[in-house]
């Protein structure tokens, strides 16, 4: 059974088990909902190994996973300062990434990641975490609401070649 303790900040030497487990997560969240050559075009894009590699070395920019077995089973990638995706300044955090196995859904590893993105932003001194959610991903919507964050803004961003939305949600580190 996956568990929490098994979280570790990613290294550089990870960034083949970190491409995959993005992939495959990727594709088992957001395939059916999605054109195949749309979700190809992402794929090769957004998880490049070249991209991930400059990704990796981002000073403001940490990964973490879930290391257990013979592959990574969740993914927890953290950006403040300029390495955040919108500009919300110094006292917030982005969770821009959490990414969990199927197999490994529904054990509370998601609220236990969410948990330490907390916790990281009380460490850093930000006031605000934040995190984007596809707009069709009611699911995920759902469980973030219950969890205390709350819609703000939206942005677009492209998927393939097709234009999507996020709905940006936050929630003060109290």
């Amino acid at each position: 059974m996956t568990s929490i303790n098994a979280l570790r900040r990613c290294k550089p030497s990870d960034i083949e088990a970190l491409r995959a487990v993005s992939i495959d997560t990727f594709v088992e969240t957001f395939a059916s909902q999605n054109e195949p050559v749309q979700l190809e075009r992402h794929l090769e894009r957004a998880f490049a190994y070249s991209k991930l590699e400059l990704e990796l070395q981002e000073e403001q920019s940490e990964f973490y996973v879930i290391d257990e077995g013979d592959e990574f089973q969740a993914l927890l990638k953290l950006n403040v300062g300029a390495a955040q995706s919108e500009p919300f300044g110094q006292d917030h955090l982005e969770i821009e990434r959490i990414y969990i196995r199927s197999s490994n859904q529904g054990l509370g590893i998601g609220r236990a990641l969410l948990e330490f993105a907390f916790q990281r932003a009380k460490e850093l001194n930000k006031m605000y975490v934040w995190l984007g959610v596809w707009e069709k991903n009611l699911r995920a919507k759902q469980v973030y609401e219950r969890l205390g964050f709350t819609a703000f803004d939206e942005h677009y961003f492209y998927f393939g070649e097709e234009q999507q939305r996020d709905i940006l949600m936050k929630r003060a580190t109290e």
